[in-house]
């Protein structure tokens, strides 16, 4: 099976134009999870330029899903953690090559080269999950490894392909079911609070609701 995805890493190689986008290092095919590299990445359209520092901003984090389930698998598990992103450039750009960090810890590159719009939604989750449903125009976004969100709390932050930060934020103890969330949607300065409930449960990863209130704020 090795030998079946190196040929087709090579095949994909061989056809690659100037115009086509391939990550500097071919994936581990000893990974379970290269599906990742291989099947869910598209590539970065032209005169999209990468996404710069303060164009993302972290919306709201699922850290603990005890309930959720996310990718609709049956079963409510870590891989149903998840991270909504707002892209909040002022031109269309791309995520392609930046990585995730959760304190010191990498937590994944992104592959995919999607050109997103000013204010569009990204769902980030690891690379075992299952497809997420998402509101139209939103974009859910595979990492080359499980997320392994912290229940403790800490620090995430996007660093983009020239080391810079595109985004960050820091987020408290997790709650069962429930995410944090901007208390004013896609303001990368507001206080996270505990997301208020409704219908659909207690966090909204993915779609856009109307900005929470009388919740306790968390930072």
């Amino acid at each position: 099976m090795d030998r079946i995805f190196a040929r087709q890493w090579l095949s994909v190689l061989a056809m690659c134009t100037s115009s086509c986008s391939l990550v500097s290092q071919p994936p581990d095919f000893g990974d379970p999870d290269a599906r990742v590299w291989l099947g869910d990445s598209a590539p970065v359209p032209p005169n999209c330029l990468p996404a710069r520092t303060g164009e993302v901003v972290f919306n709201e984090v699922l850290a603990k899903p005890a309930g959720v389930d996310l990718d609709g698998d049956g079963l409510s598990i870590s891989r149903d953690e998840a991270i909504e992103l707002i892209y909040a450039g002022s031109q269309p750009g791309h995520l392609q090559g930046a990585t995730l960090w959760l304190g010191d810890k990498q937590r994944g590159l992104i592959s995919d080269g999607a050109c997103l719009q000013p204010g569009q939604l990204v769902v980030l989750t690891g690379s075992k999950t299952g497809p997420v449903v998402v509101q139209p125009q939103a974009r859910h976004i595979w990492l080359g490894h499980p997320l392994e969100l912290r229940d403790s709390g800490a620090t995430l932050r996007l660093q983009g392909v020239l080391g810079t930060d595109l985004g960050e934020l820091t987020y408290p103890q997790a709650m069962p079911s429930q995410s944090w969330v901007r208390q004013t949607d896609g303001d990368a300065a507001a206080a996270l609070v505990g997301h208020p409930p409704y219908s659909g449960g207690q966090h909204s990863i993915g779609w856009r609701l109307p900005a929470p209130s009388g919740a306790t704020a968390g930072n």
